[in-house]
């Protein structure tokens, strides 16, 4: 089973997600991939795809100690699959397709760690 990072970030210069909670402006997806990982990062001009040549757990580290919030994703190849999911394409959706994770009431970045801390989706 691949090891997928859901990271938080604080940092936003889109006007709109100043009315977000602080340190939950935007999140993203690290999925480990053979002897590196792989980024995929939904932006407001598209998706950012890119190859990290560092093993999961210094990417991990990197984050957690430049101050985002980093939840590893507990068991997603047992939860079913998603199947179609209507709702505009931001990126709690893109990580909520990742992750398989079917909830329409999660709309934002902290909606989305709270449940996946409640859940114990994440830890």
């Amino acid at each position: 089973m691949k090891r997928i990072l859901v990271i938080f970030s604080g940092i936003s210069s889109l006007w709109y997600l100043k009315f977000l909670k602080n340190g939950f402006k935007h999140c993203f997806v690290i999925i480990e991939d053979g002897d590196g990982s792989l980024l995929l990062d939904s932006l407001s001009v598209g998706v950012n795809l890119c190859r990290i040549n560092c093993d999961i757990d210094e990417v991990r580290n990197w984050y957690e100690d430049n101050d985002f919030r980093v939840l590893e994703v507990k068991n997603s190849d047992e939860r079913e699959s998603v199947g179609l999911m209507l709702g505009i394409f931001t990126c709690v959706e893109m990580v909520k397709h990742v992750i398989r994770l079917r909830k329409a009431s999660v709309l934002t970045p902290y909606q989305l760690y709270r449940y996946m801390i409640n859940k114990e989706i994440g830890k």
